[in-house]
């Protein structure tokens, strides 16, 4: 088995036809639709956002934004594609991904008179999504099929930070404070992968893929304050804004492996197939950085606000995949 493991390997590299190959069994033409629900968690750095409050004798805070979007996520994977007898083919897949997590009404400790400094917002949301246009080669013996790919990518991940706090000082003073950083990539590139699925008993399988991407496109960074204060000596506001934009790289990293079940359809010719098991992707683009603050006050007290988006756009999906699929 070894052998025949590698020989698929070789042929596959050098891209001979498989007709003619002697222990492969013949390829037929078919087209294929396939439906993954992946089921992932966003595993990534949150940036920084810090709220200040004080008066002449008290300084409510500093308190800093701890939410993320690591809760699991369902997301869609649709594959497209037509295999022709030679091995030779072409697909497309769209996948997608968009993870919004929230908290409120995270207080600060009894260290000042009330009402003092509340937190009354934290969302973090993760946005990625991948257009894959490939060219596929196919081999195949008795109990094993390798699948290559070469084509396109256009990908996109985004990492949205926001949040928004309320504070009172100097007894009557009301200050309102925001703050919002984001972190972005979007480009194209490209893609490649190998896949193996090995007959074990009946119609169960094994199978595994792998895949790598290289996309060339924006790295950005954005970050924005604002405060808005009122009180019986008037009223103050505040509002900064800081951006950076880069022509850089992105990396994604894709495994996955599990067992697959498939049976033929004697009415339709076709077969039909469902599949479960663990997918690991890994996306890492440069730094960029943006920061941004904001001071407002009136006669007698004052609000700070400070956002950074300074973490790297580094993001980990880690979960499961579960899918079908129609061959004909």
């Amino acid at each position: 088995m070894r052998k025949s493991w590698l020989a698929s390997l070789a042929i596959l590299l050098a891209g001979s036809p498989l007709v003619g190959a002697g222990e492969y069994a013949p390829l037929n033409s078919q087209w294929y639709f396939n439906v993954d629900a992946t089921a992932l968690s966003a595993k990534r750095d949150a940036s920084v956002s810090d709220y200040a409050f004080f008066d002449n004798t008290t300084t409510f805070g500093p308190l800093a934004t701890t939410a993320t979007s690591d809760q699991f996520t369902a997301s869609p994977r649709l594959t497209l594609g037509k295999s022709s007898c030679t091995g030779w083919g072409l697909q497309t897949t769209y996948w997608d991904f968009n993870s919004t997590n929230s908290h409120g009404f995270a207080g600060l400790p009894e260290l000042a008179p009330a009402p003092g400094l509340e937190i009354l917002g934290q969302t973090a949301q993760t946005r990625a999504y991948t257009f894959d246009v490939e060219l596929t080669k196919r081999l195949r013996s008795s109990n094993l099929m390798l699948t290559g790919t070469l084509g396109a990518r256009y990908g996109m991940l985004r990492n949205t930070d926001s949040s928004s706090a309320l504070g009172v000082s100097n007894a009557f003073d009301l200050y309102s404070s925001s703050a919002q950083t984001e972190r972005s990539f979007h480009g194209t590139g490209l893609t490649y992968s190998l896949s193996g699925i090995r007959q074990a008993v009946g119609p169960w399988a094994l199978y595994t893929n792998g895949r790598l991407s290289n996309l060339f496109g924006s790295n950005d960074a954005s970050a924005s304050t604002s405060i808005l204060a009122s009180g019986p000596s008037g009223f103050a506001s505040a509002a900064s804004t800081g951006n950076s934009s880069l022509n850089d790289t992105l990396l994604i990293a894709e495994t996955q492996a599990g067992v697959m079940w498939s049976q033929c359809l004697k009415r339709t010719g076709g077969r039909v197939f469902a599949r479960a098991g663990f997918e690991y992707q890994y996306w890492r683009a440069p730094d960029a950085e943006a920061s941004s603050i904001s001071d407002a006050g009136l006669t007698g007290s004052g609000a700070d606000v400070f956002a950074e988006a300074s973490s790297p756009l580094r993001t980990r999906f880690i979960g499961l995949s579960v899918g079908t699929g129609y061959s004909w």
